[in-house]
């Protein structure tokens, strides 16, 4: 009779929107709320399986309200029309709407004067999914501690062990982790044993990895590793996994084996998902397997684990070189990762080979960046083996990609590589042009390094020095000088650095009372900074013997030798040579001063030295000289 006064009614207003089709039908015929509602419901589903979502959000709302009007045990079915009106909503992506249906439904059920504990179960779950779907966290936390009372009451069931896994996830999202994890472990416990629910499987798999990340999040890697197990346990019962999930648990299992010092089972993990998706026909299961290549070398980084990066990379250059062969990015990148921890771990050689790998996919990307930091990195590795000559090649196809608009770091190691590369190839006019480049590169920065600048200065002035021409060498150590007071003022360790090399350009002109009061500067500011004990100062001590020498100031010879062989003696660095040295200065310098005992007795001692180290030569320069002091 219902049905057929429905259909009577309906032919006057098919053209009507829904609104005035309900208010239409409602004024023609005075319905119970429960026809009304059956009639309102009925004109949703077909306009939303028309796609037709006009005027539907208010028709919705007027369904709810008719809902709440219903009595006298039609509840349930009051209930059940709002659910499915929640179910449609949702298949037409009116989440919201859905979400408010099935939170209504649930009310309706949960007051029904009979029990309908599951119907109010499922109209709850249905609505705190959908709400968090919706990113309405505070809304869904209403529904499941609404739930909570009857949950608890009832026996357990999959639908307890399911509001138990919906609610722990959501505690977890909220940081309420002590929570969460009770309301997980409940919902493994009771829905575990229920291997043969093919629906059941998935949950049980994605709520223990949720278990492992917590406890990995705590450091508990036993417990992580049970968990993600039991995780691949369940996931392998699935006759149609989801890829990502699979995926996700091997990366898990993979950490959780590594961490436990288990690498072998790290390795089988990452090669079962690899397989996994190889053989899936997910459409981007090259992408999934490149993405956890991706990730795992970049967790493995922060974990210092360098076997296992590099085999991850080989393995993950292998997948690429099979089934991303177009993907020189990730292929420049990985060879570029393997050059850098052989690099790292003083293997040259592979890290050279590799790094010459990558150069060949850095040209396919024509990324000058990328070009520029791998020459880069394979001419400071040449720098590193003595091969300078191939320096040079990599620096000459490194130049024609630097411009004015390169970064200043990249001019400066350019010019630092070269200048070190001409100078041990003794290229004088390349060295001393490379040199004032670099200079002039460093100076260029936004904070020059005025060490550098010094050390460079110097570098150049010995160039000089080694041609003779010593005006240049001298200009370079005056310009040194200046440059040591702008980064550490005078009595600083570049000062000090600066006025040695003054000192010693002053030797090599002979004017030795300017060299020696250089020297002597510069020795004051390192026992200063250092102290007398520090091997920093062999160097101007030994200077000092040797000006002291030459200008016959035997008292001054006589105390830098005994203060360079002390220091020596103190830092255990004495060698056959420097002990010759110290025996022949302290005998000159005492001969110098007429001490003829103390004199005789060094030359004596250098001679049983020398005879004892097999210096023939050095042990007839010693005879010699006490012959004479007799004669005097």
């Amino acid at each position: 009779m219902f049905a057929r006064a429905l259909v009577k009614v309906s032919k006057n207003f098919r053209m009507l929107g829904i609104l005035s089709k309900i208010q239409e039908f409602e004024k023609q015929l005075d319905k119970k709320p429960l026809q009304k509602l059956a009639f309102t419901c009925s004109e949703m589903i077909k306009q939303l399986a028309g796609n037709d979502v006009n005027e539907i959000h208010s028709a919705a709302q007027h369904a709810i309200e008719l809902s709440k009007q219903i009595k006298d045990n039609q509840e349930i079915i009051a209930g059940r029309m709002i659910f499915t009106i929640g179910v449609e909503l949702k298949k037409a992506s009116n989440k919201l709407l859905a979400a408010e249906s099935f939170a209504n439904s649930m009310e309706i059920f949960l007051k029904c004067p009979t029990d309908q504990s599951s119907l109010a179960l499922d109209s709850g779950l249905q609505a705190g999914l959908t709400y968090e779907e919706l990113g309405q966290t505070h809304n869904a936390e209403k529904i499941y501690s609404i739930l909570l009372p009857t949950v608890e009451a009832l026996e357990d069931s999959k639908q307890k062990g399911i509001y138990y896994f919906q609610h722990g996830l959501l505690m977890m999202s909220k940081k309420e982790t002590n929570t969460g994890i009770k309301y997980l472990e409940n919902a493994d416990r009771i829905l575990s044993p229920m291997k043969d629910n093919e629906n059941v499987l998935p949950i049980v798999s994605v709520l223990n990895t949720s278990l492992g990340e917590f406890y990995e999040s705590k450091n508990n890697c036993g417990n992580a590793r049970i968990y993600f197990e039991k995780a691949f346990e369940f996931i392998k019962l699935i006759k149609n996994p989801n890829v990502i999930l699979f995926v996700n648990i091997q990366i898990h299992l993979c950490s959780s084996y590594f961490t436990l010092k288990m690498d072998e089972k790290g390795f089988e993990a990452i090669d079962t998902a690899r397989q996994f998706c190889l053989k899936s026909d997910h459409p981007n299961r090259f992408n999934i397997i490149n993405n956890t290549y991706q990730n795992l070398i970049k967790g493995f980084s922060r974990y210092n684990k360098k076997d296992a990066i590099v085999k991850f990379i080989k393995d993950y250059i292998d997948f690429l070189t099979k089934y991303m062969p177009e993907n020189s990015q990730n292929l420049y990148e990985s060879y570029l990762k393997i050059a850098e921890y052989n690099h790292k771990e003083k293997d040259f050689k592979n890290s050279i080979i590799a790094a010459s790998k990558a150069l060949e996919y850095a040209e396919k990307t024509k990324n000058d960046i990328q070009l520029i930091h791998i020459l880069q990195f394979l001419s400071g590795l040449y720098v590193q083996i003595g091969d300078f000559s191939l320096v040079i090649n990599y620096l000459e196809r490194l130049k024609p990609l630097l411009n004015d608009q390169s970064k200043q770091e990249d001019w400066i190691s350019f010019y630092s590589k070269a200048f070190l590369a001409y100078k041990k190839m003794n290229c004088i006019s390349e060295t001393i042009d490379s040199g004032n480049k670099l200079i002039s590169a460093i100076l260029a920065s936004e904070k020059p390094d005025y060490g550098a600048i010094l050390t460079t200065q110097i570098t150049i002035a010995e160039t000089y020095a080694s041609i003779n021409n010593l005006d240049e060498s001298f200009k370079y150590v005056k310009a040194s000088e200046d440059t040591a007071l702008k980064g550490q003022g005078e009595n600083g360790y570049y000062h000090s650095k600066a006025l040695h090399h003054i000192g010693l350009v002053y030797k090599l002109k002979g004017e030795y009372d300017k060299a020696n009061d250089y020297l002597t500067k510069a020795l004051a500011i390192i026992l200063r900074i250092f102290g007398n004990k520090n091997m920093e100062a062999f160097n101007t001590l030994d200077m000092l013997v040797s000006v002291s020498y030459s200008t016959k100031n035997w008292k001054d010879l006589v105390e830098y030798a005994q203060k360079r062989s002390d220091l020596l003696e103190e830092n255990k660095k004495h060698t056959e040579v420097s002990m010759i040295s110290t025996y022949l200065a302290l005998g000159e310098g005492f001969a110098g001063q007429k001490n003829i005992t103390i004199a005789k007795y060094n030359f004596e001692k250098l001679r049983e030295y020398c005879l004892m180290h097999g210096k023939t030569n050095d042990a007839l320069i010693a005879e010699a000289r006490i012959k004479q002091l007799k004669e005097e």
